[in-house]
C-alpha cells in the first residue's frame, strides 16, 4: 500500500521476539492535525496485556522477557490504544513493522520472510492492511472513533512466529524478530480529509461516524 510515511507525532512500541527471547518497550507522545487542535487534545497511548493477564499503559518504558520460543509457538501479547482523559475523539491508526535481525543486522540476506510474523487480530473493530509493496509493514485502522478516556479493543490478541516451520529449524539460529507499534490520531471533525492528507488513504464514514473501508490511493 502506497500510504503517507509523515508522522507528525507518535507513539511508539517496539517488540523484538526471538527464537530464544522476546522484549517490548513503549514510548509516548501525542499527535494533531490542524491549528485549533493541540497536542494534548490526542493524547493516546498502547495498553499491553501479557500472556499471564497483567495489563500494563506505556506511558514510559516496559520490558518482558520469555525464555525460549520455538517456531509456530503463540505469543499471547494483546495490544489495544486508549486515550487520555483530556483528549479529543480522535481516529486511531496503529502502523507495524515487522523484520527479522541477526548478528545486529537487518535480514539482508533474506532468509526469512517478514510475513513468518503473524499477526492475528484481535477485534473486528479493527481494519487489517498489509503493505502491498513493503512486507514489512501492516496497517490497522480503528473503524470507530476513540474518545476521551476509552480503550479500544484489541488490534492483536497474539503472534505467530515461524508456523509453517516444520523439521530442523538450525538456518534460522541467530535471528530474532523485531516487531514496531507506531499509534497515531486525527480528529473525528472533517475526518475523511483529515485521514487522507495525514495517512493518505482514502477511507468511507457512515452516519455514525464509523469507518465501513479503507482504500489506498
Amino acid at each position: 500500500m502506497k500510504t503517507k510515511r509523515r508522522i507528525i507525532g507518535l507513539l511508539v512500541c517496539f517488540a523484538l521476539i526471538g527464537i530464544t527471547g522476546f522484549s517490548y518497550a513503549a514510548i509516548v507522545t501525542s499527535t494533531d492535525t490542524t491549528k485549533d487542535v493541540t497536542t494534548s487534545s490526542l493524547d493516546i497511548r498502547l495498553v499491553q496485556t501479557s500472556n499471564d493477564g497483567k495489563e500494563t499503559e506505556s506511558d514510559g518504558s516496559l520490558g518482558f522477557d520469555y525464555g525460549r520460543v520455538v517456531p509456530g509457538t503463540v505469543i499471547n501479547e494483546k495490544m489495544a490504544v486508549k486515550a487520555d482523559d483530556n483528549s479529543k475523539p480522535a481516529y486511531v491508526r496503529v502502523t507495524v513493522n515487522r523484520y527479522w535481525v541477526k548478528d545486529g543486522e537487518k535480514n539482508v540476506a533474506d532468509v526469512i520472510d517478514p510475513k513468518a510474523i503473524e499477526l492475528n487480530l484481535g477485534s473486528d473493530d479493527w481494519i487489517m492492511l498489509e503493505d502491498e509493496d513493503d512486507s514489512e509493514v501492516v496497517y490497522f485502522y480503528y473503524t470507530k472513533p476513540l474518545n476521551a478516556g476509552d480503550v479500544s479493543s484489541d488490534l492483536v490478541e497474539g503472534f505467530v512466529l515461524l508456523s509453517n516451520e516444520t523439521g530442523n529449524s538450525n538456518k534460522y539460529s541467530g535471528f530474532s524478530s523485531h516487531i514496531d507499534f507506531f499509534a497515531e490520531g486525527v480528529q473525528v471533525l472533517a475526518g475523511q480529509d483529515a485521514i487522507l492528507a495525514e495517512w493518505g488513504v482514502n477511507v468511507t464514514i457512515d452516519a455514525n461516524n464509523v469507518i465501513t473501508s479503507v482504500i489506498e490511493q
